[in-house]
C-alpha cells in the first residue's frame, strides 16, 4: 500500500527538523436439534419483518455436497455435508439465515453484518473484504503458477476456470461457455469443464431478483461470472441446481435444493441484535472501537497544543516531537513549524537524533537493531511510550513478526483510540496476512475518525477500483 503512517509522521517532524534524507519502507492485512430449529426460525422471521411492503422473496435453501479428497490428499471435511438455510432476496439486501447464525449483505450501505443467534450479537462488516480478499487471491495463484512455470517445477496447481468458478472473478483470459442438454437439464461447461448443471422449471421472478439470486450464489458459493450471468439471463429460479468445484485437494459436488418460495419483507430488521464486544485482543478493540463515539479532534487541539507547551518548557524535547508525530497521525492536519528555539532543542536532543536514526532501517540486522532502539527510547518519555511502540511495531511486521506487531498495534490504540494512522498500519498489517475482514475494520475505524486523513488514500481508491472492476459485487 504506502509507507507506514508512523514512519511518514516521524520523518516529517524529525527529518524537517534535523534536515536529513529519509527513504521510507513500504508495505502494503452447540447445540441441540431442536433449540438450533427454533432459533432458526425466530430469527428468519424477526429479520424478515423490517418493513411492510412485500417487495421481497424468501426461500428455503437445502445444500448437500459431496467431497472427494484427491489422490494423495487428505482433508478434515467429512465426505457427505448438509446445510439448510433461509433465504431472502430484499429489494436491496439479501439475508441468509443458517440455525447457528445469519449473514445480512446490505447493498445500500456496502456492509454486510455477521449475526450470532444464540448471543443475538452481531458484527458489521465491510462488503469490500470479500471481493478484495478475493482479487487479492487470484493475483497470488496467478503469481504461484508463473513462478512454477518459471522453475519448470512439474507440480499440481490450482487450475484457472476453478479459479475463477471459486472465486467468481474472470480472468484476462478469454472465456467461452458452452451449453449442452441432458435430458431436461442443462449443464454449463468452460474448456470442457463441467461447472454448472441446472434443473428445468423453477419459479419465475423479476430481472432484479434473478440478479439478486446470482449475487446470493457469488458471495455464499462463488460462481463464475459467465455461469452466474447465464442463471441470471434464465429469470428464474431452479428447483434443483448443481455446482462443481475442483482445487488441489480434490473435487465438491454441491447440489442445491429450493423449496418454500414466499414473498417477504422489502427490507430487513436488527433491532432484537446488539453489536458484540468480545473475541481476542483484536477482535475486541475493534468491537469497542466500533460501538465508541468518534473522537472529537477539534476539542482536543487545545489539550494537544497545551501538552506540547508543557513538554518542550520542562525540556522534554522527545516528548514534544512525538507528540507533533501524534497530532499528523490523529488528524492528517500539516505538521506545524517550530519556533528557532524549538529546532534548537531538537536538532541537539539525543533521544531525538536516535528515534530519527531508527525509524528507516535498510536490512533485518538494522530492523533488530532499531526495534531494540524503540525498546530503550520507552524510558526517556514521560507521556508518549506508545508512539515509540508504534514505530517498534512496523518494524516487527517488516522483520515478519505480524503476531507481535499486533499486539503493539492493540496496546497503541488502547493508550490512544483517536491514532487513525495506527488503525491505517494495523489494517495494512492484517491484510498482509490475508485477514481480510478485520483489515477493512481497521481501516474504517480511522477513517472514522479522520474521513479526509490522506493516509486513506489508497484504501479509497483501492475500493474505487473494485467497484469499478466487480459492479457485480455491488
Amino acid at each position: 500500500m504506502v509507507a507506514h503512517a508512523s514512519e511518514v509522521a516521524y520523518n516529517r517532524v524529525a527529518f524537517y527538523s534535523t534536515r536529513k534524507s529519509t527513504v521510507n519502507a513500504t508495505s502494503l492485512a452447540d447445540h441441540d436439534c431442536v433449540a438450533r430449529a427454533m432459533r432458526f426460525c425466530v430469527a428468519a422471521a424477526l429479520l424478515m419483518a423490517g418493513a411492510s411492503a412485500q417487495a421481497g422473496l424468501s426461500f428455503q435453501m437445502n445444500v448437500a455436497t459431496h467431497n472427494q479428497p484427491g489422490t494423495g490428499t487428505t482433508t478434515s471435511r467429512p465426505e457427505h455435508e448438509r446445510v439448510t438455510s433461509q433465504v431472502v432476496l430484499g429489494e436491496r439486501h439479501i439475508a441468509v439465515v443458517a440455525p447457528a447464525d445469519a449473514q445480512i449483505y446490505d447493498f445500500s450501505s456496502r456492509r454486510r453484518y455477521r449475526v450470532d443467534l444464540k448471543d443475538s450479537t452481531f458484527v458489521d462488516y465491510s462488503l469490500f473484504d470479500t471481493v478484495g480478499f478475493r482479487v487479492m487471491e487470484v493475483k497470488n495463484r496467478e503469481n504461484l503458477r508463473r513462478t512454477l512455470a518459471a522453475a519448470q517445477i512439474d507440480q499440481i496447481v490450482f487450475d484457472p476456470v476453478f479459479d475463477e468458478h471459486a472465486l467468481s472473478l474472470a480472468s484476462s483470459t478469454q472465456r467461452t461457455l458452452d451449453e449442452r442438454a441432458d435430458g431436461p437439464e442443462t449443464i454449463l461447461s468452460i474448456d470442457g469443464k463441467p461447472l454448472m448443471k441446472i434443473a428445468a422449471g423453477g419459479t419465475a421472478v423479476s430481472a432484479s431478483d434473478a440478479a439478486l439470486l446470482t449475487r446470493y450464489v457469488r458471495y455464499q458459493f462463488g460462481g463464475h461470472p459467465l455461469v452466474l450471468a447465464k442463471l441470471a439471463a434464465l429469470r428464474r429460479v431452479p428447483s434443483t441446481f448443481v455446482m462443481y468445484y475442483a482445487s488441489t485437494g480434490g473435487t465438491e459436488t454441491s447440489t442445491f435444493t429450493v423449496s418454500g418460495m414466499t414473498l417477504a419483507a422489502a427490507d430487513y430488521e436488527m433491532g432484537k441484535y446488539s453489536p458484540r464486544s468480545g473475541g481476542d485482543e483484536i477482535a475486541l478493540l475493534l468491537d469497542r472501537a466500533q460501538l465508541a463515539r468518534v473522537p472529537a479532534l477539534e476539542k482536543r487541539r487545545q489539550a494537544h497544543d497545551a501538552e506540547m507547551n508543557t513538554a518542550f518548557a520542562d525540556k522534554r524535547t522527545l516528548d514534544g516531537m512525538l507528540g507533533a508525530a501524534e497530532w499528523h497521525l490523529m488528524t492528517g492536519a500539516p505538521m506545524e513549524r517550530f519556533t528557532a528555539e524549538r529546532l534548537a532543542m531538537i536538532q541537539a536532543d539525543p533521544s531525538v537524533r536516535a528515534v530519527g536514526q531508527a525509524m528507516n532501517p535498510r536490512d533485518k540486522a538494522g530492523l533488530l537493531a532499531a526495534a531494540r532502539v524503540m525498546q530503550s527510547m520507552q524510558a526517556q518519555t514521560m507521556s508518549k511510550r506508545y508512539i515509540l511502540q508504534l514505530f517498534e511495531a512496523n518494524h516487527r511486521v517488516k522483520l515478519g513478526e505480524r503476531s507481535a506487531a499486533l499486539k503493539l498495534f492493540a496496546s497503541v490504540l488502547r493508550a490512544n483510540p483517536a491514532l487513525a494512522g495506527a488503525y491505517k498500519d494495523m489494517g495494512d498489517t492484517l491484510i498482509a496476512g490475508f485477514d481480510m475482514p478485520r483489515a477493512w475494520r481497521a481501516w474504517d475505524q480511522g477513517r472514522r475518525i479522520a474521513p479526509g486523513h490522506g493516509l486513506f488514500e489508497s484504501v479509497n481508491q483501492f475500493e474505487q477500483k473494485l467497484m469499478r472492476d466487480h459492479p457485480e459485487y455491488f
